[in-house]
């Protein structure tokens, strides 16, 4: 977020573009991640 708000400064809008991209594919992992651990450890959600 700061390299972001950072470049934005500068008109930097390749730097802007990657940073947005990065935080973009980033949350996507950490989804998973928290998908596939909630999967794991909570295995009778959904099981009524």
């Amino acid at each position: 977020g700061w390299m972001v708000l950072d470049a934005s400064n500068f008109l930097k809008s390749d730097v802007i573009f990657v940073g947005i991209i990065i935080m973009g594919i980033t949350g996507v992992i950490i989804d998973a991640g928290l998908r596939f651990l909630e999967r794991k450890i909570i295995f009778w959600k959904g099981h009524v």
